[in-house]
């Protein structure tokens, strides 16, 4: 009766699983401020245990921001030069998720039972979206599982053959039908830049590092946008601003 009811699961392409810990790592998107003031060449690091992706999101800068030109992505490297100044969105894994980081998915171990019945091949499922490790937990035949020759990954499944039955250990990435929330930063109180003015332009005067444009006048590192001000490090959509700052010259007044 086992034998027929294990039988029916691997000719249906089912397999039995149960969910084991892997670590702490998950998969996130995450955006990253990179800057060049002053025309000057800056790197910044996506700080991700594994970067997958790289783009530019938003342009800030009024100085074109080019790939290959003014910007340069080099793995889990981002370098701006000649004024760009630009939002990069990067996904990866991390082991420590960032409070503004948004959740994809979580790296995960599943144990998956798969069996070739009458040395037949069969494939089972799993409930990852990318397998990147399988290993034999527990064999359950006589036959020997041998990756490569009695087992192996097809596609996103395991497929047996020659009457390999096993327990399987196999990890991968789970993702997320939604993203979960996460904490929203506090945003800083505003702050008076204890810089000096030092320049002008048709918007108005600003500190050494700062800048005005249409939108308004903005701290050393900071800017404007149609949404507001922010400083270094922060960012204004539709949805608010996070480390929001004044929209002001009033040190220059």
């Amino acid at each position: 009766m086992k034998s027929f009811f294990s039988l029916c699961l691997v000719l249906a392409g089912v397999s039995a699983f149960a969910q084991s810990q892997y670590g702490s790592q998950t998969y996130v998107r995450r955006l990253i401020d990179c800057e060049s003031i002053s025309q000057r060449t800056q790197t910044c690091m996506t700080n991700l245990d594994s970067t997958s992706s790289v783009r530019l999101a938003t342009q800030l800068s009024h100085d074109a921001c080019i790939p290959g030109q003014s910007f340069q992505i080099n793995g889990d490297a981002i370098t701006v030069m000649k004024g760009c100044r630009a939002q990069f969105m990067a996904e990866g894994l991390t082991s420590f998720p960032q409070p503004n980081d948004e959740v994809l998915g979580n790296m995960v171990s599943y144990n998956v039972t798969c069996e070739s019945i009458s040395d037949r091949t069969a494939t089972c499922s799993t409930p990852l979206n990318h397998i990147v490790r399988i290993v034999v937990g527990q064999q359950l035949s006589n036959h020997a599982c041998i990756e490569g020759q009695s087992y192996k990954l097809l596609d996103n499944l395991i497929q047996v053959s020659n009457g390999c039955r096993a327990e399987f250990i196999v990890t991968g990435l789970q993702m997320q039908s939604q993203p979960m929330p996460v904490p929203q930063p506090q945003p800083l109180p505003p702050q008076q830049d204890p810089l000096a003015c030092y320049a002008n332009n048709a918007f108005g005067s600003y500190a050494n590092g700062g800048g005005c444009n249409a939108f308004g006048c903005y701290f050393p590192g900071g800017d404007c946008n149609a949404f507001g001000c922010y400083y270094a490090g922060g960012s204004c959509d539709a949805f608010g601003c996070i480390r929001p700052a004044p929209k002001t010259n009033q040190a220059c007044n």
